[in-house]
């Protein structure tokens, strides 16, 4: 026993799901003539994340896709890497759909994101979401041009950019034309 009232036991592998009856003995034999319902639960899976990456800077809403999801149930949401573990609360919209507020990370990287649905036992389906280097826009030059478009426009961000980077802008949600292959580097 875990103490005068408290006992844990591990639940022994059922073939279907459903619920059964839980009852306890003090030695190992005479158990209780009354009981409490346990369910077996089918495992929840993740099939994927959408977005499957955001800002560092930022908290991101992951909408969770998957299946055996408990419609309009609370999710503990696991975002595990190398920093270890970080738990967060969720919502399941639907036996299939989930949200998760994954909060900012100090680092860029990935996080393999799990659910729960009873705080202990977690799906185990490996999907990513990856923490993004965050840009923070300073400025532009010029700050406006005609409607019909055209206007070379210089924006001045943190330094973030690496060589490898292909910047892109878009202009509320119109991507702007190529200046070479894509935004250039000044």
């Amino acid at each position: 026993p875990v103490s005068s009232s408290l006992v844990r036991c591990v639940a022994p592998a059922q073939r279907a799901d459903g619920a059964v009856a839980l009852r306890v003995a003090a030695q190992g034999q005479d158990y209780t003539g009354h009981h409490v319902s346990f369910s077996y639960i089918p495992p929840p899976t993740v099939s994927s994340l959408s977005p499957s990456s955001g800002p560092s800077s930022s908290p991101t809403v992951v909408t969770v896709a998957g299946a055996s999801f408990p419609a309009g149930g609370d999710v503990l949401c696991r975002a595990t890497g190398a920093g270890g573990a970080l738990f967060v609360g969720g919502v399941a919209v639907s036996s299939t759909l989930g949200l998760c507020a994954l909060p900012p990370s100090p680092a860029e990287g990935a996080v393999v994101v799990e659910l729960s649905f009873n705080g202990l036992d977690f799906s185990s389906s490996g999907r990513e979401f990856a923490y993004t280097r965050s840009l923070s826009l300073l400025g532009v030059s010029p700050s406006s041009g005609p409607a019909y478009g055209g206007t070379l426009v210089t924006i001045t961000v943190s330094a973030n950019f690496s060589a490898g980077d292909t910047p892109a802008c878009s202009f509320s949600g119109a991507p702007s034309p190529p200046v070479s292959s894509g935004a250039s580097w000044l």
